[in-house]
């Protein structure tokens, strides 16, 4: 990941409405060589863990998190001309948050919003 979607990815999972779901790919930025795994219990994610925003699995676990009663808006730029990113999501009137994969647009979308569903 790179070193802004690991800033994102720390603040994230501090947002209330956080979870660890099935099909996750977590990492773990202060193991000492880069330690990553699948989430198969949340139970099992190390402490100080944050989902890899790169991961395609992550972002749809990301995705259905953020899906409250109401409408999620997700668009995929073909031409890739958006500044910020080909991927975008929305909730309700929110503005469209802008990434480099689904998940970053995700996390980006909660973290404007201030919290996951």
């Amino acid at each position: 990941m790179t070193p802004d979607q690991l800033t994102l990815a720390r603040a994230v999972v501090a947002l209330p409405g956080w979870e660890w779901r099935p099909g996750m790919r977590w990492l773990d930025p202060g193991a000492t060589v880069l330690t990553l795994g699948w989430v198969r219990s949340p139970v099992l994610v190390p402490s100080g863990a944050v989902p890899d925003l790169q991961n395609d699995a992550t972002g749809g676990c990301l995705l259905a998190m953020l899906a409250t009663p109401g409408t999620v808006t997700v668009f995929y730029d073909v031409d890739r001309d958006v500044p910020g990113g080909p991927w975008g999501v929305a909730t309700g009137q929110d503005h469209a948050s802008l990434g480099s994969t689904l998940a970053e647009a995700c996390a980006r979308c909660a973290l404007a919003r201030g919290r996951w569903a």
